[in-house]
Order: structure tokens, then C-alpha cells, then sequence
């Protein structure tokens, strides 16, 4: 699939210049096929598809998705180290209205010399927790197998909130471990079957983040065929995201061939305290970044949501006004509810966000702001 985005982006050039080029050769012509008035017409066309092949050309920055036909994810967490993952009634529950859970499975941690996801590492795969592997790789497997049989993706999450033993054990990292982090996650997502991995850096030092970053980078090379994805901070604006630290991560989370190495991004617009309106700029400032910066296309870009934050509660409406901003801006979805699974599972938060995306609140058309009448396009 990404082969033929890259031939896409690779022919669009050409395909201006050479239709420049033609539109050139007929303002020159001097036959009759063209009245005079009409030459300054296709001259002036034929300027502005130069200057759009040139632009494209020149944006080397641009860098190329893996998967840039990603549709709409409705995605939500669950932590694995709440005994969840061995309760069938939560295996059954927890696909339900999404398509994609990212499982926490905690830190990164140097063991014995050996880079190790919470524990896990070739040599322990399967053992429970307390005997040198943790989560129990077992039942993290059986989770990923019976989600995956009712369509649902999984991605093995790591990191998380700044100032937890998960959150800052991204100081683990260094220019001499990120290959062997990148290949012990790898590991784990081949073990249990997982389909990929999610990155979530939080803390504010830029300089893990660019470790981070490139940790991502390499398990892109190493498992190409893996998911991958980021939570980032709602903060941005028309010069970039607030915090330095998510610019960092990205900076450097790019592959061997010069491709961005996240295919989605989770903007964490929930338990920020801001106002609907500023978290619908937020995410309007951050689908403009992503893609003159990545590449990415709206639904590669997730509206975090959490029902239990006042902001986005199901009971004045405002849930329903979230989540109906993301469908007609054609962002993803992905849910955290901050009470736990407990509360995720009882309230169906999956079935309830996905049933207001398919059934969004209609905005009120927008008028041009370039059309001289008053005329809503």
C-alpha cells in the first residue's frame, strides 16, 4: 500500500510540470485556438501549477506515511496489570464499539544487561509475573488472540503519565540501547501477536523524547508490517505543538529511508481544562502541522475523549458535541476513561462514542470567505 502512495507523491510533480508545460505551449501558440483575452488566463494558470509542482518538489520535509489509507479508528487503553487481561467478561466487553485497543503493558527497564519490556525478553516468554516476565505473556496473548477474532487491532502501549515508575522510564534510553529497546518490543508484539506498538512519552525533557523518537524509528525498520503510534498534548497552535518534547519525538521518529515512523497520533484533548472550543483549535492547529510536517491525512489523527471529563460529559450534550466536531472533520477517535475499565465497561463508552460518530450532530454551514455574496458553501 505504501508503495503506491509513494509513486502517488513521487509522479504528482511531473504530472504539474507537464501540465504547465502544455498550458505554456498553447499561451505561445499561434494559431487561432485561443482568443488573445483568453492567453493571460492560461498563462496565469499555468504560473500557478508551477508554483504547486515547484512547493511539492521542494518540501523535502515532507515526510512519507507507511500507511497513508488509514481509515477511522475508534480505539481505547486498558492496563494489563489490573488483572483484566485473565477476566473473560472484559475480553467479550472491551471490543465492543472499537476497533482498536492499545494495552498498557508498563515500562522499559534494563534487566540483567538485557533490554526488557516490563520484564519480558526472549528468554522468559510465557512465564507469569514474579518469575521474570511481566505482564504473564500468556494471558497478554490470549487477550490479543480473542480481540483480534472479533476485529479488533491490539498495540502494545508503553510509557505513560509523567511522574509514574512507567511514565519516566523513558530515561532508560540512550544511543546505545534504542536498537535493542526497539528490537525487545518487537519481540513482544511477535510473541503475543499484537498488531504493533504505541508510544506514549509524556514527560517535558526533550532529550528522552528524541531517544523515544528514534526508538520508534528503528522498530519501523525492524517490524515495517507493525502498527505504530504516539499520544501527544493538546497544546497547538499555527506555529506547532505547545510542548517541545512532542516536536522532539516526531522530529526523530523517522526510518532508515527517511519515512515518518508513526502512522497515527492521539491528541490527549481530555482532562486539559479547556473549553470545547479551544480543544476543537487545538485539534484543527494539529491536523495543519501533521500534515505539512508528516504527511498525515485527519484520520490518522485521534480526538482523545474521556466521557467522565466534565468537559465531554454524555450529560449536557457536550460528549455528543465532541464527538460530532470529529466526525465532520473526518478526525479518529480514542477513548480513556479515567475511572478505569470498571466504568469504561459499564457505560459502553466504545458503542456510545462510536454510535455519535455515525450519527453526528450537523454543524451549521460555514459561509465562504472568499464568495461576495452571502452564499454558504
Amino acid at each position: 500500500m505504501h508503495h503506491r502512495f509513494q509513486d502517488r507523491q513521487e509522479t504528482l510533480p511531473s504530472f504539474l510540470l507537464t501540465s504547465a508545460s502544455f498550458l505554456l505551449l498553447l499561451y505561445r501558440s499561434k494559431t487561432n485556438l485561443f482568443f488573445m483575452k483568453k492567453n493571460l488566463i492560461l498563462l496565469l494558470i499555468a504560473v500557478f501549477i508551477l508554483g504547486l509542482a515547484t512547493t511539492y518538489a521542494r518540501n523535502e520535509n515532507l515526510l512519507k506515511p507507511f500507511q497513508a489509507g488509514l481509515g477511522y479508528e475508534n480505539s481505547t487503553w486498558v492496563e494489563d496489570w489490573t488483572g483484566n487481561l485473565y477476566t473473560a467478561a472484559y475480553i467479550s466487553a472491551l471490543p465492543q464499539g472499537v476497533n482498536t485497543i492499545n494495552v498498557f503493558v508498563g515500562q522499559l527497564a534494563v534487566v540483567n544487561g538485557a533490554a526488557t519490556i516490563n520484564g519480558y525478553s526472549l528468554d522468559t516468554p510465557g512465564k507469569p509475573a514474579g518469575t521474570g516476565a511481566f505482564p504473564d505473556v500468556a494471558a497478554l496473548t490470549n487477550f490479543v488472540q480473542q480481540c483480534k477474532a472479533a476485529g479488533c487491532s491490539v498495540k502494545l502501549s508503553i510509557g505513560g503519565q509523567a511522574g509514574t515508575t512507567f511514565g519516566n522510564s523513558w530515561n532508560v534510553l540512550n544511543a546505545d540501547n534504542v536498537d535493542s529497546f526497539a528490537q525487545a518490543l518487537v519481540d513482544l508484539c511477535r510473541t503475543t501477536g499484537a498488531d504493533g506498538a504505541d508510544f506514549d512519552y509524556e514527560m517535558d525533557n526533550t532529550t528522552p523524547a528524541s531517544f523515544a523518537g528514534a526508538m520508534a524509528g528503528k522498530f519501523k525498520d525492524l517490524a515495517p508490517d507493525l502498527a505504530t503510534s504516539c499520544c501527544v498534548f493538546g497544546g497547538c497552535d499555527a506555529s506547532g505543538p505547545w510542548h517541545a518534547c512532542n516536536t522532539s519525538f516526531l522530529a526523530t521518529a523517522v526510518t532508515s529511508q527517511n519515512w515518518c515512523a508513526i502512522d497515527r497520533v492521539y491528541v490527549m484533548t481530555y482532562w486539559d481544562y479547556c473549553p470545547l472550543s479551544q480543544n476543537e483549535g487545538f485539534m484543527t492547529s494539529w491536523n495543519t502541522w501533521l500534515a505539512q510536517q508528516h504527511g498525515f491525512t485527519p484520520a490518522r489523527i485521534s480526538a482523545g475523549v474521556d466521557p467522565t471529563d466534565p468537559t465531554t460529559s454524555p450529560n449536557d450534550g457536550s460528549l455528543n458535541t465532541w464527538i460530532s466536531f470529529a466526525a465532520q472533520n473526518s478526525f479518529s477517535t480514542a477513548i480513556w476513561d479515567q475511572y478505569g475499565v470498571d466504568n469504561y465497561v459499564a457505560n459502553s463508552w466504545g458503542t456510545v462514542v462510536k454510535s455519535i460518530y455515525s450519527n453526528p450532530t450537523k454543524a451549521p454551514p460555514k459561509k465562504s470567505s472568499w464568495w461576495p455574496w452571502n452564499y454558504s458553501l
